[in-house]
């Protein structure tokens, strides 16, 4: 006896008990990598998720948004800004616990917590139904859950796990439909394209799945040429709708998009030079350790090359193992996982060429294009260890395939025990027990502040304060002056301060954030910028001023 399967192969009842024997061995595997994930990052979220600049926008609009304030900021005139820069749907997601009272720190931890495990569980089921259910197609899944790139960008509250979880699962639909599922009616297509277009209204550079996608559907959907462009047409039109009505939002309320600007062409010419130098740094960090990337001069050209070198390697055993076994499914994943990063990174070029503020080029932004690389490197080592080779040459693929885990498990502990001993971002150790945070709770409702770290102070304290206006300056500013003996009308909030209705709040990241602006001036720019100011109050890291007003000139 046996049982046809659609395409008229025909399988025998030993092959399906062979299978399903295959399945429970399997997918205790995967639950295991997902446990690992799942255990690494309650571990390095132990003292809170990091909290930074762009989480605290996300935390407070949120926050505002349940109050009925607003997806937004409230700015220290009391005027409402629309969510700055920034996609929508994170704090979308996060308003209705903020509705019931839930801390929003908690929130977002546990979040991400769920969300890492739903990627590794989503690249494992995707890979064993790409590699027949062997257990060496779990290796994918096992170096997401041990990744010391991914670990930390899911320690943080930020948009990336919900862009990873939507994207690669808006992908992951194509490539396990698009031979199996007819495109003639509603289905798969419109799931995909809404999976996709949700995960650009959580990051606008997750633009590169939705491209991706329709690309997938052009060229490997079965059907005439005009009906693919028709399905490709039906995933792109679901895809850019939840877009589509935040920019219509925006465009009513702001009347601009993401509250960004254009750049000149020669500001283009130089972010374009500086563009790759931070792209190779953050690749090689996939590979080494930061510490590690400490070399003598001599080593410094070599470790240039070595991200360059070590993608092109890959590409190549892409292309073999695809000669090699061109039926394999696992060769269109491979292909469609390179595609992705083509697309995703020439996205990133073009919105830091062009626009201001300008992005930043780190591990962060990069994660998607990680995963998708790692996700490839898993994929090709698990086919190179199942096709016909000599014996010697397995054995070392599997130890290459141990060996990865091991340097990334190894990597990452350390990180995770770090992030749980110390804390991340604002919810660091060093900012929550900061004597001049405490000082700053306690004065007045109605005092004016003005500070180098608004976010920190909003986050930590609920208090709304200008900026120094000087740290986003596009030019210096010569010559160097007390804060409040600047040039007249540049900064309102210098003004403010020297006619003593507010008070100056310094912390010690001040000198870093003028780097990018005075550069090896920056300590001597530090310096004067508090010089002859009168101390409130102060702490380890960082000190409030008022201004030293002579009031007998006054009378």
């Amino acid at each position: 006896m046996s049982v046809k399967k659609s395409s008229g192969e025909k399988i025998s009842p030993e092959t399906k008990e062979q299978k399903r024997t295959t399945l429970h061995e399997t997918y205790p595997l995967l639950g295991l990598a997902a446990f690992v994930g799942f255990a690494l990052t309650l571990w390095s979220t132990h003292l809170g998720p990091g909290v930074g600049g762009d989480a605290t926008i996300y935390l407070t609009s949120a926050q505002n948004l349940a109050k009925g304030i607003g997806l937004g900021l409230v700015q220290p005139d009391g005027s409402f800004r629309l969510l700055p820069y920034s996609a929508p749907l994170f704090p979308l997601i996060l308003s209705p616990f903020a509705a019931l009272g839930l801390d929003l720190t908690s929130v977002a931890r546990w979040l991400n917590i769920l969300l890492f495990v739903g990627l590794i569980l989503l690249v494992g089921y995707t890979s064993l139904k790409l590699t027949a259910n062997k257990w060496w197609g779990l290796l994918p899944a096992g170096l997401m859950a041990v990744s010391p790139i991914l670990l930390p960008v899911y320690s943080w509250a930020m948009a990336e796990p919900i862009t990873l979880m939507l994207g690669f699962g808006g992908l992951a639909v194509v490539l396990l439909k698009i031979d199996r599922e007819p495109a003639n009616r509603l289905g798969w297509l419109e799931v995909s394209g809404l999976l996709l277009g949700l995960a650009i209204s959580a990051r606008y550079s997750a633009a590169a799945f939705l491209v991706t996608g329709l690309l997938l559907c052009l060229l490997w959907l079965k059907l005439p040429f005009w009906k693919r462009v028709l399905a490709a047409f039906r995933m792109g039109i679901i895809g850019i709708i939840p877009i589509a009505i935040w920019v219509m939002v925006q465009l009513g309320q702001t009347a601009t998009v993401s509250a960004r600007t254009l750049l000149t062409f020669n500001e283009m010419i130089f972010r374009f030079t500086i563009f790759w130098p931070q792209l190779n740094s953050a690749i090689l960090v996939w590979l080494l350790p930061a510490s590690a990337q400490s070399a003598p001069s001599t080593l410094t050209f070599v470790m240039g090359l070595l991200p360059a070198f070590t993608l092109i390697v890959l590409a190549v055993v892409s292309i073999r193992v695809a000669k090699k076994t061109p039926e394999s499914a696992v060769n269109r994943w491979v292909s469609a996982l390179w595609l992705f990063c083509g697309i995703y990174v020439g996205i990133l070029l073009l919105v830091y060429l062009t626009t201001y503020p300008p992005i930043t080029i780190d591990n962060r932004m990069l994660s998607p294009a990680h995963t998708a690389v790692i996700w490839i490197l898993g994929l090709l080592l698990a086919r190179l260890f199942e096709i016909d080779l000599v014996r010697p040459l397995k054995i070392a693929v599997a130890f290459a395939m141990i060996g990865l885990v091991a340097w990334f498990g190894v990597r990452t502990i350390r990180i995770v025990q770090q992030n749980a001993e110390t804390g991340l971002g604002y919810n660091a150790v060093t900012w929550r027990q900061s004597q001049l945070i405490a000082a700053i709770k306690m004065l007045p409702e109605g005092q004016k502040l003005v500070t180098n770290e608004t976010m920190a102070v909003l986050y930590l304290t609920g208090r709304v304060a200008e900026p120094v206006a000087e740290i986003y300056a596009s030019k210096p500013v010569y010559p160097f002056t007390r804060y409040g003996e600047g040039p007249a009308g540049n900064d309102p909030a210098e003004a403010e301060f020297k006619a003593a209705n507010s008070l100056l709040i310094v912390f010690d990241t001040l000198e870093s954030q003028f780097a990018s602006i005075y550069g090896d001036k920056a300590a001597e720019r530090a310096k004067v910028f508090t010089e002859g100011l009168r101390v409130v109050a102060f702490g380890e890291n960082g000190a409030m001023y008022y201004y030293p007003v002579d009031f007998s000139k006054q009378q």
